[in-house]
């Protein structure tokens, strides 16, 4: 494996309130883990434009 790529035990797709718990959540449990994100910021809808 090239040395630029990570091995992850679990691939979170989606930072919003779901995929954050759970990346907290399985961290917390040892695992490696990645979060992808379409959307240039984390929190899915929940956001303000304050």
């Amino acid at each position: 494996m090239p040395s630029d790529h990570k091995r992850v035990d679990v691939l979170i797709v989606g930072a919003g309130a779901a995929g954050l718990a759970a990346a907290r959540d399985l961290s917390q449990a040892g695992l490696h883990l990645a979060v992808i994100e379409a959307r240039p910021r984390i929190g899915g809808r929940i956001f303000t434009r304050h």
